[in-house]
C-alpha cells in the first residue's frame, strides 16, 4: 500500500494497492520496486506460489495510485540460483536502459542480481557476473558476508558505481559496500590490512542484530 492523506481533518491512508483479488494463485506480495516509465509507472514486486516459491511481477500505474498487477513471472528462466526466491530491491536508470537489481535464493543462501529491462520481450534479462550467474555474491569463510548478500542499492557518486548492501555472517546482519570495476564486477571495501569489512556492523542483543 501507500500512504495518502485523505478527509478533513486529514488522516493517513494505507489502500491496498495489490489485492488479493488480482493475484490469481498468487500470494503475499511484498517488496515493491516502482520507477518511471514515459508517461506511466511500473512496479516490480515479489508473490508467493502454492509451492512456496517467491517470483517477480509488474504491475503498471497511470498515476503511481492506481495500480494493475500482471501476474506472469518475471525472469522466469533455468538459472538455479533464483529459483526459489526473488525480490526486487532498487532501479538503475543507465544509457542501457533500465536495470533493476534484486536478490535470489536456491534455498541455500541469497546472492544479488541485477537484470535489464526489454521492451521487446516484455520482462527483465538477467545479467550475469564476472564467471557466475549472479552478478554479486557471498564474501569468502570467515568474512561479514559469507551466509547471505540481499538488498542491493547501487548509486553513482565521484565517477565511481556504488553498492550498498545487507550482508549476514549466520549471526549478525550488517551493511556492507562495494565499487564497480572496469570489469563489471564489484569489489568490497577493505580494511587497512586489505581485508573486507562491513561499513555498518549490528551488536547483539540489540534491534540492529
Amino acid at each position: 500500500g501507500h500512504l495518502s492523506v485523505n478527509g478533513s481533518p486529514p488522516i493517513l491512508i494505507s489502500p491496498d494497492v495489490i489485492p488479493a483479488s488480482s493475484m490469481g494463485a498468487y500470494s503475499q506480495p511484498s517488496d515493491p520496486v516502482v520507477f518511471a516509465d514515459d508517461a506511466a509507472y511500473k512496479m516490480v514486486f515479489s508473490a508467493t506460489n502454492i509451492d512456496g516459491v517467491k517470483q517477480l511481477f509488474m504491475a503498471t500505474s497511470p498515476d503511481g495510485l492506481n495500480w494493475t498487477p500482471v501476474m506472469t513471472p518475471l525472469l522466469n528462466d533455468e538459472q538455479s540460483w533464483h529459483e526459489l526466491d526473488k525480490r526486487a530491491r532498487s532501479i538503475e536508470s543507465t544509457s542501457e536502459g533500465i536495470r533493476l537489481w534484486y536478490a535470489g535464493s536456491n534455498g541455500a543462501r541469497f546472492r544479488i542480481g541485477s537484470a535489464l529491462w526489454s521492451e521487446s520481450e516484455q520482462d527483465f534479462v538477467a545479467e550475469s557476473g564476472s564467471g557466475t550467474d549472479w552478478v554479486f555474491g557471498t564474501g569468502t569463510p570467515g568474512q561479514f558476508d559469507d551466509a547471505d548478500v540481499m538488498h542491493p542499492v547501487v548509486y553513482n557518486d565521484g565517477g565511481k558505481t556504488h553498492l550498498i548492501y545487507s550482508a549476514f555472517d549466520g549471526e549478525i546482519w550488517s551493511l556492507g559496500h562495494a565499487i564497480r570495476q572496469t570489469d563489471g564486477s564489484f569489489v568490497r571495501t577493505t580494511d587497512f590490512n586489505g581485508n573486507p569489512k562491513a561499513s555498518l556492523r549490528g551488536a547483539p542483543l540489540t534491534f540492529s542484530h
